[in-house]
């Protein structure tokens, strides 16, 4: 059984509609296989059966095994990128919904499976994660941290660097949750417990970063 029962097309030009869909079948396939068997165990025998393609194909796309490996981890990346935050909204309900979405994605159990699997190859593999680390240093700003750094710079707060100001937003946000289910104390977070807990992390965020 593959991961998709309909026809692999090998010959579709990269950048075409058809092309991309190709890539996104064949990173499913490999984030299946890395999820069930971790990067080490993983072959790109494997990889290709659960694509229903032949290995040629994989490599008409991907160049190694760590490259389907980096292109998964860069998916989950480019997803939370893909974000945007309202700019009609007051800062504090803007906030408070761009938390709520990205709680989404972050607490959902799949990207949860994917993060163990990452923090299992960190301890086998400390070179794969090395450059992983690199991959990831290359990745533009978030939106929260342009939409702080312009907050910033309108005089009514003062964050510091936005960058480190995002993840202490999103810390206080929604930290404890993702602990607790990455831990296995909690499988889920009701959407109204994340609510309550993102619009008073922005509450007292805001309050102790305005200006007097």
């Amino acid at each position: 059984m593959t991961a998709d029962s309909a026809p692999f097309s090998a010959t579709m030009p990269a950048g075409s509609a058809e092309g991309q869909d190709n890539r996104e079948r064949l990173l499913n396939a490999a984030e299946a296989v890395f999820l069930e068997n971790g990067f080490q165990v993983a072959t790109m025998d494997a990889i290709a059966k659960a694509a229903g393609c032949s290995k040629k194909t994989i490599y008409k796309a991907f160049a190694s095994k760590e490259e389907l490996f980096f292109g998964v981890l860069s998916r989950g990346k480019k997803a939370i990128l893909s974000l945007k935050i309202s700019d009609t909204l007051p800062p504090e309900e803007a906030l408070a919904d761009f938390v709520c979405r990205a709680a989404r994605y972050i607490l959902a159990p799949h990207h949860i499976a994917v993060e163990r699997m990452v923090l299992g190859e960190y301890t086998r593999n400390p070179a794969l994660m090395r450059m992983a680390q690199a991959e990831w240093s290359q990745i533009t700003e978030f939106a929260l941290e342009i939409y702080l750094r312009d907050l910033g710079e309108s005089g009514q707060y003062e964050f510091g660097p936005p960058r480190e100001a995002s993840h202490l937003l999103m810390g206080m946000a929604i930290g404890a949750f993702h602990h607790e289910i990455q831990a296995g104390m909690r499988e889920e977070i009701p959407d109204e417990e994340v609510s309550a807990r993102a619009r008073r992390s922005v509450e007292i965020f805001l309050a102790g970063t305005r200006r007097a």
